[in-house]
């Protein structure tokens, strides 16, 4: 019987930490191997259907890494903010994940970027569990920090 590898999945907004997922994803590939680690732009194929891959990419994975800079939250489109489209591949991403009681999820904010509150994801209550997630704070590149979940994100 073989073991299967420890899976890992890349959670990112292109407008935001596209540079800092790619450089995540090299550093990770190269520990873990390229089949072990998930991230749309290397995995999904031309003319697949991006939802069902990274559905079945999500199902797989032990650890899902949420990359979050400081535009995260305001990034908008003609509708809105783009967070608060049922569509938006980030939350539903973050959607799947939370919905699996056995998989780790790891918010790592970049550049001074916040935690969402637990109002942020208001359309679900279950996604209100991201906020209260420890997370990894990168500054400038070079300096790392854990933090866990504040009474005010609660």
């Amino acid at each position: 019987m073989t073991q299967q590898s420890f899976q890992i999945f890349i959670n990112y907004r292109r407008t935001d930490t596209a540079a800092y997922a790619g450089r995540i994803f090299d550093r990770l590939k190269s520990t873990y191997g390229h089949e072990s680690v998930f991230m749309d732009i290397t995995h999904i194929e031309l003319g697949m259907d991006f939802t069902v891959a990274v559905h079945e990419a999500v199902e797989r994975c032990d650890l899902c890494l949420c990359l979050i800079g400081r535009d995260w939250l305001k990034t908008e489109d003609d509708e809105g903010r783009r967070l608060d489209h049922p569509g938006d591949h980030v939350r539903i991403e973050i959607g799947a994940a939370l919905a699996r009681d056995d998989i780790r999820l790891l918010p790592v904010l970049f550049e001074g970027a916040q935690m969402p509150d637990r109002k942020t994801f208001r359309a679900n209550s279950r996604r209100s569990l991201f906020a209260t997630r420890s997370r990894c704070q990168i500054g400038d590149g070079t300096t790392t920090s854990r933090s866990s979940p504040t009474s005010s994100t609660e």
